[in-house]
């Protein structure tokens, strides 16, 4: 028996060039399909890499190798929403692989990862992103290239729960860490940012009874479920009651404001206020 765990790096180079990689390949049970990961059965060797709270994977990057003159994936980058830089680790070792090019699969622009799909054997043969509009509406659709070789068998999909998006994945490694073994995928809730009247918040609430009070500039102002206080101050303001009983107050500006769900008071200012969703109005 070949026991892979102990070859050194640079035996590791070797072994994936020229140095009998057939024989230890061949030795390798392939993964089974529709058993929740890419790639091929796990090693104990694991790593992670993901994307920092609140972003998705957007594309994927990487070298691949061809132990035997089958094409896999030997390492992955990820490439994170808004440029973030990923958190974690290079899934893979790109100093220590015999690597035979590169590869990639991305996701167009405006949408994010909410799956894979891809081929596997004995080891990650092709891995593609499966992507769906920022809002996570829409129909899901593959990136258009595919990061990988053609050998193995098909594998997948594997998407996120509705309502969430790929952030990283967890993984295994093979050859003292060269070359990616499998992954599965790790999934969070997008984090939608409260809106108002079409625009992002700059004061939130909270779920409880808030007093939320404006700044002398321009505020955008959203409660959540909780009897809330609404105030805005100077400025054309925009302010949302959504859940809960509130009272919504314009400031000297002209303001709009939302009441929302539950019996709102709006009580309009000096200004030329807009009011909708408010069960009682009132101007001053």
């Amino acid at each position: 028996m070949i026991n892979r765990r102990v070859v050194t790096s640079t035996k590791t180079v070797c072994a994936l060039g020229a140095c009998g990689v057939v024989g230890i390949f061949s030795a390798i049970a392939a993964a089974a399909t529709s058993d929740g990961q890419l790639g091929g059965p796990p090693t104990t060797d694991v790593a992670e890499a993901g994307c920092p709270d609140g972003k998705a994977v957007t594309g994927l990057a990487g070298e691949l190798t061809d132990p035997g003159g089958n094409t896999v994936v030997a390492t992955i980058a990820l490439t994170c929403e808004g440029s973030a830089a990923p958190t974690g680790e290079e899934l893979g070792d790109s100093a220590t692989n015999a690597a035979t090019g590169t590869g990639s699969t991305k996701c167009k622009n405006g949408d994010v990862a909410v799956g894979v799909v891809g081929r596997e054997g004995d080891f990650l043969d092709q891995i593609t992103l499966r992507c769906q509009d920022a809002s996570l509406t829409g129909p899901i659709t593959e990136a258009k290239k595919s990061f990988g070789g053609a050998g193995g068998g098909p594998d997948g999909p594997y998407d996120c729960p509705a309502g969430q998006h790929l952030v990283g994945f967890t993984a295994s490694e093979e050859f003292s860490g060269a070359v990616v073994r499998h992954v599965s995928i790790v999934c969070a809730p997008r984090l939608v940012p409260l809106r108002c009247e079409g625009e992002d918040a700059t004061l939130p609430g909270t779920p409880g009874d808030d007093t939320l009070v404006g700044t002398p500039g321009k505020d955008v102002i959203v409660g959540l479920a909780g009897r809330d206080i609404i105030k805005g101050l100077d400025a054309n303001d925009r302010l949302c009651g959504n859940g809960g009983r509130d009272t919504i107050k314009g400031g000297s500006g002209s303001d709009d404001m939302n009441g929302g769900a539950g019996r709102d008071k709006c009580v309009g200012g000096p200004g030329n206020d807009n009011a909708s969703k408010c069960e009682v109005e009132r101007s001053i």
